[in-house]
């Protein structure tokens, strides 16, 4: 395996986790303010977002994976590394947000995030 492996491999999944996660969080937020309890905001959010989210992380997976094709053993490595690293991410997604709905954004950094605005 390259030295780069564990380093895009890293960068892979920060990157596809910080996307999925402000995609979900961003649907559990308008389901919110939407008028939703907590509990129904996840529903809708996993509904909508974590159908995407998993859509999204299984073709980052099955293209990545695509380089096993090339045979090239120096990518091989690589390319399941990152497929490992997306597929891990993706799941943690989809599972922290369903929970209660709570522990997506503790209520009182939603609260210090609005302050001062109009959330009517």
């Amino acid at each position: 395996m390259p030295d780069f492996t564990l380093g895009a491999a890293m960068m892979m999944g920060i990157g596809v986790g910080v996307d999925y996660a402000l995609f979900i969080v961003t649907r559990y937020r308008e389901a919110l303010r939407a008028g939703h309890d907590p509990e129904t905001a996840t529903v809708v959010a996993i509904d909508t977002a974590g159908r995407a989210v998993h859509f999204a992380g299984m073709t980052v997976v099955i293209a990545v994976l695509g380089l096993l094709v090339m045979d090239l053993g120096s990518v091989n490595g690589v390319a399941v590394a990152i497929a490992a690293s997306v597929l891990m991410t993706m799941l943690a997604a989809l599972a922290n947000s369903m929970t209660d709905g709570t522990s997506a954004i503790p209520p009182r950094a939603d609260a210090l995030m609005h302050r001062g605005k109009d959330t009517t």
